[in-house]
């Protein structure tokens, strides 16, 4: 069973009033009379509003967000999404507009409708639409009038303009065609200039930076791409909209929406309640830091993990996107992503580079990211993994006990051939899934990670799931993403991710929070929440070490200027000693292993000596960092000594036998 960190709890802030997970509330305000039926295990409920021919169908329980989704016309035809939603708390919606095509008419009446949902029923302001075919001049033309009471836009094949449907005279539609030129109050002649369809003027959607996606038949003749979705798609990036597009190779108008309707329910549920398969809230929030960023005037947040997170990416985004959402807050960012590095390397560095830099109590968010280091460059078993976080998660919180913390897993191509259940092509070569692991399963990094995330109630984001996912529809390849270092295409898609979830976060709490409580036991005691770092000036050692930087320009292999002011204690001659005491249950060092590195001969409390090979896959060409453990589960109450000696054989990869030290682990 997980422990739960006691929380204080004020004042309720539920967007409604009422219970969140009520239903009665909503049925017992609809207009008289109302016919009740089943909508696929779920109770439909079938009324009038003002005359109209309405719909609700109500989840079985809501969720606290009380989120909507407005479908807009075909009611039940392909009804895979909409089930989806409803089996996460959504409630269904339709209001008949039947024969009125989007006009001003069929907005109003959805304009009173809305009132009616949103006072009445106390439903979500910001519901998503869906409109298949020609649903989409109705969810289109009302979201430009209403930019600010959307939350997403799910278009299915939709009509973007009538002059390709139902006007067009190759579509042999005549009654349909008289009766939209009835509904717009339209000559034929008016109608061919008219000027505000769904893909004319859309900059009020594009400055309220409506999310749509777009699902459409490739070779849709109805309601042809080229003349509709590509427009559309154009122009609204051009006005730096966000838009998605998924097109089916080879299908026609039919069948709407996909066989598996999860890459469409997790883009809505992202863009509404900020949660879906990949953001996952574990029974935790970011409601500290919310309320952190509302009152105070200077917030710190800071970012831990390897190159992806070092570089000008997804961080530089977050920044943004806070900075956004809370204007009036001065934000401290800390980005102390260092390339290569692993979680057992960031437990402990995070005093160092992250703590040391805030005050007692006051970091308010912190960015993890590992799963890729911790897959392709530490190979670390789930165990490792798990200990790191967890030691991170603690440390923190020691720290800052109302500090916020979000995991991030970012892709590689393991991790997608995972997902991918086996396989997946990458710049057009199969790469297999690591064959450690069971095909279509979760990588044991991630599966590890998220258990210190469920265990800690700690929001996490998984990147690597849905990138591989929107590979899986074709929306783009792991070229256009940028591969392991995502190209600013890729980077914006992870930011969104991120972005989703503090939207979310902002607009629906639940509850207005004052501390976090006590941390439950730890998982696994030999977590690293007592790891730190000991600079090298602390051991003895004999006259073949130096204490300083090395001669880099005289070394073969690249170096990271990173490293440059990092004390290291470093020899390269076979028999050179140093020892250091210490009192702890761990012992290693934080290292650069090159072409040259050497193997160390580790000897504790007298024990006989163990070989240690530093040299590194990734050492051929690079002087690469990273943590060696030498002993853990030592006994912390009694001091030790650790004997370090270079040996006289090296790795066959190798051309020497160096070591050079920055720091020894503790």
């Amino acid at each position: 069973m997980n422990h739960i960190l006691p929380i204080l709890v004020t004042t309720a802030l539920c967007t409604s009033a009422v219970a969140a997970d009520a239903i009665d509330d909503i049925t017992a305000k609809l207009p008289q009379p109302v016919s009740k039926s089943d909508f696929h295990g779920f109770n439909r409920f079938d009324f009038k509003y003002n005359g109209v021919p309405s719909i609700i169908v109500t989840p079985k329980k809501c969720h606290p967000a009380r989120p909507w989704i407005w479908r807009a016309r075909f009611f039940g035809h392909e009804p895979q999404t909409d089930v989806a939603l409803l089996n996460d708390g959504f409630v269904l919606v339709y209001h008949d507009v039947a024969g009125l095509f989007g006009a001003p008419s069929a907005v109003a009446r959805w304009n009173l409708f809305y009132d009616f949902l949103v006072k009445e029923l106390q439903l979500s302001p910001r519901p998503v639409l869906e409109g298949m075919s020609r649903g989409g001049l109705i969810i289109f033309n009302w979201a430009k009038q209403n930019p600010e009471k959307v939350a997403a836009i799910y278009a299915d094949a939709p009509v973007c303009d009538f002059k390709s449907w139902p006007l067009a005279p190759n579509k042999n539609t005549p009654g349909d065609a008289a009766q939209c030129l009835k509904a717009y109050n339209l000559t034929a002649e008016q109608a061919a200039v008219y000027a505000d369809q769904p893909f004319d003027n859309l900059e009020p959607l594009a400055k309220q930076k409506v999310p749509v996606l777009s699902v459409c038949g490739a070779a849709d003749s109805v309601v042809p791409m080229v003349e509709n979705t590509v427009i559309l798609a154009d122009r609204y990036r051009k006005l730096g909209g966000p838009i998605r597009v998924i097109a089916k190779h080879d299908c026609e108008h039919h069948p709407h929406s996909l066989k598996d309707p999860s890459v469409i329910a997790n883009f809505l549920k992202a863009n509404s309640i900020g949660e879906n398969d990949f953001i996952r809230l574990h029974g935790g929030s970011l409601a500290l830091s919310c309320q952190a960023f509302r009152s105070k005037t200077t917030a710190h947040v800071a970012f831990l993990g390897g190159s992806i997170t070092e570089m000008n990416g997804y961080t530089r985004l977050i920044e943004e996107k806070l900075k956004a959402l809370y204007p009036s807050c001065q934000f401290r960012f800390i980005n102390a992503g260092i390339s290569s590095t692993c979680s057992d390397t960031g437990a402990f560095r995070l005093q160092k580079d992250i703590l040391s830099k805030v005050p007692q109590g006051q970091l308010d968010l912190l960015f993890v990211e590992f799963a890729v280091n911790d897959n392709q460059d530490g190979h670390f078993p789930a165990a490792r993994s798990q200990r790191a976080m967890e030691g991170i998660v603690r440390q923190s919180l020691k720290h800052s006990p109302n500090c916020d913390i979000v995991f991030l897993y970012s892709a590689n191509e393991s991790h997608l051939a995972n997902y991918a259940k086996g396989s997946v092509t990458i710049d057009k070569a199969p790469v297999a899934y690591d064959n450690t692991r069971q095909p279509g399963v979760v990588p044991h990094e991630i599966t590890a990670h998220e258990a210190v995330a469920e265990h800690y109630h700690i929001p996490s984001i998984n990147f690597a799931a849905d990138v591989q996912q929107r590979m899986q529809h074709g929306e783009f390849d792991w070229k256009k993403f940028g591969g392991v270092h995502p190209a600013p295409f890729g980077a914006a898609i992870y930011g969104d991710d991120v972005a989703c979830l503090l939207d979310a976060q902002l607009r629906n709490p639940v509850a207005q929070l004052t501390t976090r409580g006590q941390l439950p036991p730890p998982m696994d005691s030999l977590n690293l929440e007592d790891a730190g770092l000991v600079t090298p000036d602390k051991a003895q050692a004999d006259a073949d070490w130096t204490l300083g930087q090395p001669d880099w320009p005289s070394i073969r292999g690249n170096f990271r200027k990173t490293f440059a002011d990092y004390p290291m204690i470093h020899a390269t001659k076979p028999g050179a000693t140093l020892t250091l005491s210490f009192q702890s249950s761990r012992i290693g060092v934080f290292l650069l292993a090159g072409p040259d590195a050497g193997i160390l001969q580790v000897s504790i409390d007298n024990q006989p000596p163990k070989d240690f090979d530093l040299y590194h896959p990734y050492s051929a060409g690079l002087h690469y960092p990273y943590s060696v453990v030498f002993a853990e589960g030592l006994d912390k109450t009694v001091p030790h000594t650790v004997k370090i000696t270079i040996s006289e054989k090296h790795n066959a990869a190798s051309s020497g036998t160096a070591a050079r030290i920055m720091f020894f682990e503790i």
